[in-house]
């Protein structure tokens, strides 16, 4: 490197000094031309400054390294000041012995380097006060701790932060103060696994950016939106005047899903179930109040989904026996605590037995029943959906077997959850099920809640086709109160269609559900299948139904649900005229 004559150098004595040396100096000098020849050639940039006074932090000399880090020719950077080339408030110290940092540099805004600067104090024989300021880039590596650090605080997939993160940014939330409140909104997908499971994970997954695209847009300035597993998104309102105030975002964030979102040319038609839970800002405990939220979002999915709730210290209550039901299923399944009770299915013109529903009960410790609508939801929840309806469909078997023994044989109807449809394997299972116990495929009538049906495509439509081909019975159960419509019965080639009790319940007094019971029955007659009446209780009901051209009826007018003694199935028929005549 070329250097103006001006310049000194002192590593100790100067060039000048070097070269007028005396040969009994030729050691000496031999050592200085060494250390003026490393600094010279060294890859790593290595600068000398001033340490103190008027001109502190002044370059006075450095290396061709140090030119090509900071961008200028060493030429150019001598008599600059250092602390022109660090970038932000980033600052060297360069008045004590020895000191050890990393900062940037870089110039006018452009890109910056990150270096991992030595500063040590210098002595001369000149007496300067000068520092070695030796730096070596190590932009990678920080950028690859950058990344790293990145990867551990925020969702690969959409780029939202994960839970750790959410739960970090609660804990800093600022100073507290009784005036404000935080809240926290849980949102969880309604049919995101139906997508997963028909279309892929790779549909999935575009779906969810496409969903946290939407959530990101809709929340406030201030407000924060994390994922934190799955189709589970987390939103956080820091500094709210009012609790209530969450309710208006929550609303919003739940709104953009009523437009479709399209992947792959396809649109999906989903909705989200939120719970919102607030604290006050100086009372902030974030994994409590992500507890408490994920309770409320729970309890709007079982209200019907695609809705919203606030937390109440009641479902603390819930929550203790929901714990407890799922020990009592653990031990039921453990040993024989899940019973069957029945509910005949009775032929109106003839009176004749059509087949019988199986009806699950819960035999707690105390041998007390439980009834599906206490103990099924926490099945679902603890992933013990599939474990019970294997259990039922042995039972149910076992009964039908000891039923045919006496004499009598009855098809039995057994109750699916939504879950069973979806699952690739499930008609596989039933039916080898059936034939590992000796029976038959048309002694089995599967009923299917409506939720879902509709997207009842691909491997839905498969198991439902191969169950189909068996031999099996399929029926729609609570038909009306789902989202399907007449015109589905078309295509989900079912046997049986079975009318809501909410309709059955209205159907004397209100003209309108009187009116979709009788489209009902005209459809499904139409279409060759079915139609039953759920929950008929009173003889008027029994006479209507009839009248409107009803198939079968069930309910506790006709016989309630019992264990197989209480039936009286061996007398074969019911005195449907009988109870015809009681509605005069």
């Amino acid at each position: 490197m070329t250097r103006s004559s001006g310049r000194r150098w002192r590593l100790p004595r100067d060039r000048a000094a070097i070269r007028s040396s005396r040969p009994g100096e030729d050691a000496a000098r031999d050592r200085e031309e060494l250390l003026v020849a490393v600094f010279d050639e060294s890859p790593v940039a290595v600068l000398r400054v001033t340490r103190r006074g008027d001109l502190a932090h002044q370059i006075v000399d450095a290396n061709a390294a140090a030119g090509r880090l900071l961008g200028l020719p060493p030429d150019r950077l001598v008599g600059a000041a250092l602390h022109d080339f660090l970038v932000g408030r980033d600052r060297l110290v360069v008045g004590g012995d020895l000191t050890r940092t990393e900062v940037r540099v870089g110039r006018d805004g452009g890109q910056f380097r990150w270096v991992s600067a030595t500063v040590k104090a210098l002595s001369s024989s000149a007496g300067d006060d000068l520092a070695l300021v030796v730096m070596q880039d190590v932009t990678e590596r920080k950028q690859a701790e950058e990344q790293l650090n990145r990867a551990a605080r925020h969702d690969a997939l959409t780029g939202l932060i994960n839970r750790d993160e959410l739960l970090r940014r609660i804990a800093d939330l600022g100073p507290p103060t009784s005036r404000h409140h935080v809240a926290v909104i849980f949102l969880d997908l309604d049919g995101f696994k139906v997508v997963n499971d028909t279309r892929g994970h790779h549909v999935g997954d575009e779906l969810l950016v496409a969903v946290a695209r939407r959530i990101r847009a809709a929340i406030r300035p201030g407000d924060f939106v994390g994922r934190i597993g799955g189709d589970e998104f987390v939103v956080v309102c820091p500094r709210l005047e009012d609790p209530r105030m969450a309710k208006p975002v929550a609303e919003r964030v739940r709104a953009t899903l009523d437009e479709p979102v399209s992947v792959e040319g396809r649109e999906h038609r989903i909705s989200m179930s939120l719970g919102i839970a607030s604290a006050r800002a100086d009372l902030v405990n974030g994994p409590e109040l992500l507890r408490q939220a994920d309770m409320a979002m729970y309890r709007a999915k079982e209200s019907g989904r695609n809705a919203i709730r606030y937390y109440s210290p009641a479902m603390d209550a819930e929550l203790l026996a929901a714990e407890r039901i799922r020990e009592e299923l653990r031990l039921a399944l453990a040993g024989d605590g899940l019973v069957l009770h029945f509910q005949p299915v009775v032929e109106l013109a003839t009176g004749r037995l059509s087949y019988v529903e199986a009806l699950v009960r819960l035999r707690d410790t105390d041998g007390a029943l439980m009834y599906p609508g206490d103990f099924l939801p926490v099945a679902g929840r603890a992933g013990f959906m599939a474990q019970v309806g294997e259990r039922v469909l042995r039972l149910a078997l076992a009964q039908r077997a000891a039923w045919r023994q006496q004499g009598l044989d009855v098809p039995i109807g057994l109750n699916l959850a939504e879950s069973d449809l979806f699952s690739t394997s499930f008609a596989t299972e039933v039916l080898r099920t059936i034939h590992d116990s000796g029976d038959i495929a048309s002694g089995v009538v599967l009923e299917m809640g409506e939720v879902g049906l509709l997207d009842a495509t691909g491997p839905v439509q498969l198991t439902l086709r191969r169950l189909r081909a068996a031999g099996v019975g399929l029926a729609i159960d609570h038909f009306g109160t789902g989202q399907s419509s007449l015109g589905a019965l078309r295509y989900l080639g079912v046997d049986r269609v079975k009318i809501d009790r909410s309709f059955v319940n209205s159907v004397v007094q209100s003209e309108g559900d009187r009116a979709i019971v009788q489209a009902a029955i005209s459809v499904a007659h139409a279409l060759g299948q079915r139609v039953v009446a759920e929950g008929v209780e009173t003889p008027h009901q029994l006479e209507l139904l009839a009248n409107l051209g009803c198939d079968d009826a069930q309910g506790f007018l006709l016989c309630p649900a019992g264990p197989p003694d209480s039936l009286r199935l061996e007398r074969g028929s019911w005195d449907v005229l009988s109870l015809l005549r009681q509605s005069v």
